[in-house]
């Protein structure tokens, strides 16, 4: 088990990181780490990415975003256990049904299930990146709707927010 940093900074950076490699596995979406602003369609492609589905356009992204931290009573007083918050948003793009009879809506759906499923504290991912001390909780969704997305990706379609957390039980300072 590798040791964490002592710079709450670089665990919230490690934590980051692990959470793009956990979700994009097996996600045909873009996720993406950071909060972003996309004005026009061809900024979108570049920052967003798309995915051509019987030779159309669609947007499929995740923004995972920093949202802050919180201290918990456990730990010490001078080194606490604290949780690192994120706020995650999902965006699926409109789609009207396609050849094989889907839609838009099959497509959010599975997402938002499958991110569901890929945060659930099993013991495979339990700990993200191989640290014992980074412990996921479960995935709570705050919101759902459908329009345009005018605070981030300026998509027109399906919309979810999310709230995650990583427990972190620093290491002992020496």
């Amino acid at each position: 088990m590798p040791d964490l940093p002592q710079l709450a900074a670089e665990v919230e950076k490690i934590v980051r990181d692990a959470l793009v490699a956990h979700l994009s596995a097996r996600l045909a979406l873009n996720v993406i780490p950071h909060r972003v602003w996309v004005d026009g369609e061809a900024e979108a492609v570049r920052v967003l990415g798309d995915v051509q589905v019987e030779s159309k356009r669609e947007f499929r992204v995740l923004i995972i975003d920093f949202a802050g931290f919180s201290d918990t009573d456990a730990g010490c007083d001078d080194n606490p256990v604290y949780k690192l918050n994120y706020a995650l948003k999902l965006s699926v793009s409109k789609v009207d049904a396609r050849g094989d009879g889907s839609s838009s809506t099959d497509t959010f759906a599975w997402l938002v299930l499958e991110l569901r499923d890929r945060c659930l504290p099993t013991l495979e991912v339990r700990h993200l990146a191989g640290y014992e001390q980074l412990t996921l909780e479960r995935l709570r969704q705050t919101s759902n709707s459908f329009g345009r997305d005018e605070e981030d990706t300026t998509i027109f379609g399906h919309h979810a927010t999310f709230q995650l957390s990583v427990e972190v039980h620093p290491s002992e300072r020496s």
